[in-house]
């Protein structure tokens, strides 16, 4: 029998998640995005400075790696994080953090992207993230 997957409570594209203080249970989310428009003259290519896929996830039953990749409307893969090892505990119900920085992302042209959050070779989850 199969170990199933971790539930992810939320998955959320932001710029940065900081910790608040020196108690690293509190966080902080910097900036969710959804949609990001261009200011630049032309438009695009663009390089957005640092994007972020921050994974709450529960009911963690067996080790595993993470990793995020984001994806252009028409399936074409434009970034894959590294894999990283995701912290585990032996409480299924303790909730978990992981964070993936992506810094000097290329944004090649305006519409619709997907943030994708993988445990081990399964897509858990994915946010939409609209270019203008």
């Amino acid at each position: 029998m199969s170990v199933p997957n971790p539930i992810v409570r939320y998955f959320i594209v932001c710029e940065d998640v900081i910790a608040a203080g020196t108690n690293s249970q509190r966080l902080s989310v910097v900036n969710v995005m959804s949609s990001i428009r261009s200011l630049t003259v032309p438009a695009y290519p663009i390089v957005f400075p640092q994007v972020c896929g921050f994974a709450l996830y529960t009911e963690s039953r067996s080790a595993g790696d993470g990793r995020v990749e984001i994806l252009a409307e028409d399936g074409a893969l434009l970034y894959r994080t590294p894999r990283h090892a995701l912290p585990f505990g032996q409480d299924t119900l303790e909730v978990h953090g992981a964070l993936f920085r992506i810094r000097d992302f290329p944004v090649p042209a305006a519409g619709l992207y997907w943030v994708q959050f993988w445990y081990n070779d399964d897509m858990l989850v994915q946010q939409p993230l609209l270019m203008r």
